[in-house]
C-alpha cells in the first residue's frame, strides 16, 4: 500500500514537472506580446503643456528624450526618459518654427530634429531644443519638392529618405540638402500614397505602400526585393499601414492603423507576432501612427486616436526567469553643431533620365489621381478599403488639408538646410 501511494506521487510530481517544462519551452520559443510601461500625455484630449491632441509622430534622441508630434495643437513636445515634460515650441502657420498639420519626426545623426510640417508641403529643421536650423521643400512635383510630405528614415551614409505622400513617389537628399534620387515605382509596382519608409543596416528600404495595403522592400536602388500584404485583418494583412520600423535586432515592425495594432515581420516578410486590438486600455489603439525604438526593449507608439504615447515594454523569454533589469544611466547629449548653413536644392539635370510610373503589375492597385485625399479620407472602390472612420488620417477634420492649386508661374527653387 505504501508503495503504491509512493508511485503515484512519483507520477504526479513527474506530470507537474513534465508541464513545467513544456510550459518553458513552449515561452522560449513563441512570441511574448510586449507590456505598456507607462503612457505620456493625459487620460483625454488636451492643449495644456504635456497634454496632446492626436499626436502622429514620436521619435527618440540617444539620451532617451522623447519628441512628439503633437498634431492638434500644431506643436512639438519634448519629455524625458521618465516622461516628464521639458520644452514645448511651434504653433499654428506657415512661418519658421510654425507648424500645419505636422506628423512625422526623425533624429539625424548629429542629434538634430526633421519634421515633417505636411500641411505646409515641407520639412524643417530644429535643434534639439526646438532651435529653427532652415527648411526644405515647397509644393511642386519638381526634384526638391513635396506634396504632402510624411514619412522619413536615414540611410547609413546620412542621406534622407522621404514619403513624398501626394506625389507617390520617394525622394532621397544628401548631407548638402540637394536631390539624390527620385523612385516613383519599385519595378512596375507604382508607389499608392506611402506614409512610411524605413532603412536596415545594409541600405535596403521598407515601404508602408498606404494606399495599396501593402509592404515593399527595396534595394538601395530602388530595385523591388519583396512585397507582402494584402487589404484584411487577418496574420500580414494591412488595413492603411501608416508606418514602419526596422529594429535594432532586425525585425520588422508595421504600424498597422485600420486595424489599430502592430505587426511584426522578418525581413523577409514572414509573420511573426502581432499586439493591440482596438480600444482604450493598456496594449490598445485608437489609429496608431509613428512608432519609434527607445532604449532598453522599449518601443515608443503615438497612439493617436487616444490622444497619448504608449511606451511598450518588450518582454523577453528569459525575462520571466529573472529579474527585471534596473534604469540605465542616461547618455550625455551629442554636442550640437554652431552653425548650419542653408543652401539651395540641386534640382536634375535637364536632360537626365528619370525613372516614370509604370503601369502596375498583375493584381496591383494604381496610383491615386494627382490632388486625391490622403489614405482613408475617400477611398478607390476598387479596393478593399475600410470606411472613413477607420481611416489613419489624424485630424479632427478627417482630412489632411489639401495643398493650394499651383499657379501656371514657375515655382521658386525650394529652400534646404545642411545635415
Amino acid at each position: 500500500m505504501h508503495n503504491t501511494k509512493l508511485l503515484v506521487w512519483i507520477l504526479i510530481l513527474v506530470g507537474v514537472l513534465g508541464g513545467a517544462v513544456a510550459a518553458v519551452l513552449y515561452l522560449t520559443q513563441h512570441e511574448l506580446p510586449p507590456s505598456t510601461e507607462r503612457v505620456v500625455g493625459a487620460a483625454a484630449r488636451g492643449n495644456e503643456p504635456g497634454e496632446l491632441a492626436e499626436p502622429a509622430g514620436v521619435a527618440v534622441d540617444p539620451s532617451g528624450n522623447s519628441y512628439v508630434v503633437d498634431t492638434g495643437n500644431q506643436r512639438i513636445q519634448r519629455f524625458d526618459a521618465e516622461g516628464k515634460l521639458i520644452d514645448v515650441w511651434g504653433g499654428p502657420g506657415a512661418d519658421q518654427g510654425q507648424f500645419r498639420e505636422p506628423l512625422r519626426i526623425e533624429v539625424a545623426p548629429d542629434s538634430t530634429l526633421w519634421v515633417a510640417d505636411t500641411g505646409n508641403d515641407r520639412l524643417q529643421h530644429f535643434d534639439s531644443r526646438g532651435g529653427f536650423l532652415g527648411e526644405l521643400g515647397s509644393l511642386g512635383s519638381q526634384p526638391g519638392q513635396f506634396a504632402g510630405p510624411i514619412g522619413m528614415a536615414f540611410e547609413n551614409s546620412g542621406g534622407l529618405w522621404v514619403a513624398d505622400t501626394r506625389n507617390n513617389r520617394l525622394q532621397l537628399f544628401g548631407p548638402q540638402g540637394n536631390v539624390l534620387k527620385i523612385l516613383e515605382k519599385a519595378d512596375q509596382v507604382p508607389f499608392v500614397e506611402p506614409w512610411g519608409v524605413a532603412v536596415d543596416n545594409m541600405g535596403n528600404i521598407y515601404v508602408a505602400n498606404t494606399g495599396a495595403h501593402q509592404i515593399l522592400k527595396l534595394t538601395p536602388d530602388g530595385e523591388l526585393l519583396k512585397k507582402w500584404g494584402l487589404p484584411g485583418k487577418g496574420e500580414g494583412e494591412f488595413r492603411h499601414p501608416t508606418d514602419v520600423l526596422v529594429t535594432s535586432d532586425g525585425s520588422i515592425l508595421v504600424v498597422d492603423s485600420g486595424n489599430n495594432r502592430i505587426q511584426k515581420f522578418t525581413q523577409q516578410g514572414d509573420f511573426l507576432a502581432e499586439w493591440g486590438q482596438t480600444g482604450t486600455s493598456p496594449g490598445q489603439f485608437q489609429k496608431p501612427q509613428q512608432i519609434a525604438e527607445g532604449p532598453v526593449d522599449r518601443i515608443l507608439v503615438a497612439d493617436s486616436g487616444n490622444h497619448r504615447i504608449q511606451v511598450l515594454r518588450i518582454r523577453r523569454p528569459s525575462q520571466l526567469f529573472a529579474p527585471s533589469p534596473e534604469a540605465l544611466p542616461k547618455r550625455p547629449e551629442v554636442p550640437l553643431p554652431q552653425e548650419i548653413p542653408t543652401v539651395q536644392v540641386t534640382p536634375a539635370a535637364e536632360g537626365e533620365p528619370t525613372e516614370e510610373a509604370g503601369p502596375s503589375g498583375e493584381g496591383s492597385p494604381a496610383p491615386s489621381p494627382a490632388g486625391s485625399p490622403l489614405p482613408g479620407t475617400s477611398p478607390s472602390p476598387t479596393e478593399a478599403s475600410p470606411s472613413p472612420e477607420d481611416s489613419p488620417t489624424p485630424s479632427e477634420h478627417g482630412v489632411i488639408p489639401a495643398p493650394e492649386a499651383a499657379t501656371p508661374e514657375p515655382s521658386p527653387e525650394p529652400s534646404a538646410a545642411k545635415f
